[in-house]
């Protein structure tokens, strides 16, 4: 026979009655894990079923209790009526004890809980092995012996009357660490224990008491202290299960080394009680609520001083009759919410204390499932003083504002006072340019920056005589120079001042010009700040639109076609843009001149 014809033969075709896709991918992956190689044919109805079972008899039937329009229990009938010699067993999360125990009376070889799937292999082995010996179902020993040797935990097969070893898989020899099979032929299990349990008991009247529930049941399950022959302990989880074999009986053992669960058991243990202490020592407030009902079960001391009630006091109460929330409908709607999405945050609680002052607390809320249970988890942080200082920081910002908008105030009205023809114009720049900082859809914070800029840009101007500013006629070569030195003079004046922008570096730029042609410093491109270049735009716009000492005013249409003109090479694109879509598609005016506050 070849590999893949071994592989075929060692198969155990099973047809499964399953409405769930995931179920039936976690019933295969626990029968792979316990190295059982499985064909799955799957029915979710009558008809499929009654289809498969006639393509061929199935190894055996797997089913769950509750599939909608075939229920198990009618599964169990038709089988048992046509196909009665094939194993069935009921796979399900929802059997009752009571029904599973009419189930087997009606013909149902075992059932395997959806939540211990782990407990499947062995039961589908010892189901299947019991038919083959009855001779109803297979004709190949070799193909059972495939099955039997490609189990992944230890199965040993116990004779009367003493129990001792019969037959052993490959795994079993591993685990107690045997060459052969010779060395485990004629030992029993208790032959295999030490001389005491771990709870002090004599190892061969335990396993006596074990080896009499098994006979009697059919099958027990138990955790028992191992050892190898060569000489140390292990702990294991034992599964006995009877085999009817003809007018005999012998026991099916499935040995599972369980070292490493236990020793994970105890991290968790470690883990809980870390959780504990921290769940006690926490300075939130915890509670935790039935993931149904939504009750109280548990709470820690830091919501208990923070509620004013004991812990007894809250167990069992809703998150309304603890005083959480003001009315039973927003807990509900809470509920609702975390049934849905899992998650609820409310960052707008009060709650009051005990001295009549109300706290002020963020409420998180998760739903999770702890292992078999859904759990919620609310997590109450009390952020009044948190709060508290925030409001005097906000109070602090505020106050420090109007004394820079104030600042701002008095130094645009000394430079208007000193210069009366351009009266307006630091006002005009700096709307146009608020505009233009909104159109540039520019953060909220950053207009009203570009707004203050506009403001101050041409405070520099109390360096340069007020005769030449208000000269009736055009500056000379030496004039036109000393004026040109209002914009680093107004850096110099305002750098001190600590405004929340960088009000004194575009005030610096607002004359440079994207090639380098502008002044003071000559700066090109990206080392020009984008506050720089709102204002160089608006600027120009705006000295265009109004008189002058020397000269009448140009326009504004010819200031728009100088900015447009330089698009890309004096002035930024996007600015100048922005600037044309304000005044040519949605109407913008220049303000007239008036205070600028």
């Amino acid at each position: 026979m070849t590999t893949t014809e071994k592989q075929q033969d060692s198969q155990l075709d099973l047809v499964v009655v399953e409405d769930s896709d995931l179920d039936v991918e976690m019933l295969s992956d626990a029968l792979h894990d316990a190295g059982i190689n499985i064909g799955i044919r799957r029915a979710s109805n009558e008809a499929a079923f009654r289809a498969a079972m006639e393509q061929k008899i199935p190894d055996a039937i797997l089913a769950d209790w509750t599939v909608p329009g075939f229920p198990g229990a009618r599964a169990l009938a038709v089988a048992h009526a046509s196909y009665g010699k094939v194993p069935f067993l009921f796979v399900s999360g929802t059997i009752s004890e009571a029904s599973a125990f009419e189930a087997l009376r009606r013909g149902a070889v075992d059932y395997v809980y959806k939540h211990q799937l782990e407990k499947l292999g062995p039961a589908l082995l010892r189901a299947v092995l019991e038919a083959r010996t009855q001779g109803t179902l297979i004709q190949s020993e070799e193909r059972y012996r495939l099955l039997f040797e490609g189990f992944r935990d230890s199965l040993m097969l116990l004779a009367p009357p003493e129990w001792q070893c019969k037959e052993g898989n490959k795994a079993s020899l591993q685990l107690f660490g045997a060459d052969n099979l010779t060395m485990l032929q004629g030992l029993s299990l208790c032959n295999l224990s030490p001389d005491l349990q771990p709870d002090g008991s004599s190892s061969t009247q335990a396993w006596q008491a074990k080896l009499e529930i098994a006979l009697r049941e059919g099958h027990h399950q138990f955790e028992w202290q191992f050892r190898r022959l060569h000489g140390d302990n292990f702990p294991a989880e034992v599964e006995l299960l009877r085999l009817d074999i003809n007018a005999s009986i012998m026991l099916l053992a499935a040995v599972r080394d369980i070292t490493e669960r236990q020793q994970s058991s105890q991290k968790l243990l470690d883990s809980e009680e870390r959780y504990r202490g921290l769940f006690e020592s926490a300075k939130d407030g915890i509670l935790i609520l039935d993931g149904e009902s939504g009750h109280i079960t548990q709470a820690n001391p830091f919501i208990s001083e923070l509620l004013g009630l004991t812990m007894n006091a809250m167990l069992g109460k809703s998150l309304w009759d603890v005083g959480l929330f003001p009315d039973r409908e927003q807990v509900e709607l809470i509920l609702k919410e975390l049934r849905e999405i899992g998650y609820v945050r409310r960052d707008d609680l009060h709650l009051p204390s005990k001295n009549g002052n109300a706290h002020e607390v963020v409420f998180i809320s998760n739903r999770y499932r702890a292992g078999q249970n859904l759990v919620i988890q609310c997590n109450i942080r009390d952020i009044t003083d948190r709060k508290t200082a925030e409001r005097l920081a906000i109070k602090y910002q505020s106050e420090t504002m109007q004394s820079l908008h104030q600042i701002v105030a008095a130094l645009v009205a000394l430079n208007e006072a000193r210069d009366p023809y351009t009266a307006g114009h630091e006002l005009r720049v700096s709307e146009l340019a608020f505009a233009i900082a909104i159109e540039l859809n520019l953060s909220a914070h950053l207009c009203e920056g570009i707004r203050i800029t506009g403001l101050v840009h041409d405070i520099g101007k109390f360096t340069i005589p007020a005769e030449i500013l208000t000269k009736p006629n055009r500056m000379s070569t030496q004039e036109l120079a000393l004026l040109q030195t209002h914009a680093q003079a107004g850096y110099e004046a305002l750098r001190q001042i600590k405004f929340p922008w960088p009000v004194a570096e575009a005030v610096w730029q607002h004359h440079e010009r994207l090639n380098g042609t502008g002044y003071p410093r000559g700066l090109k491109g990206d080392q020009i700040s984008l506050e720089g270049r709102i204002l160089a735009v608006a600027d120009t716009v705006e000295a265009m639109a109004s008189n002058r000492p020397y000269r009448v005013s140009p326009g504004l249409e010819a200031g728009l076609a100088a900015v447009e003109a330089g698009m890309g090479s004096l002035f930024d694109a996007s600015v100048v843009t922005a600037c044309l879509r304000l005044f040519r598609e949605k109407n913008y005016s220049l303000p007239p001149a008036q205070g600028a506050f």
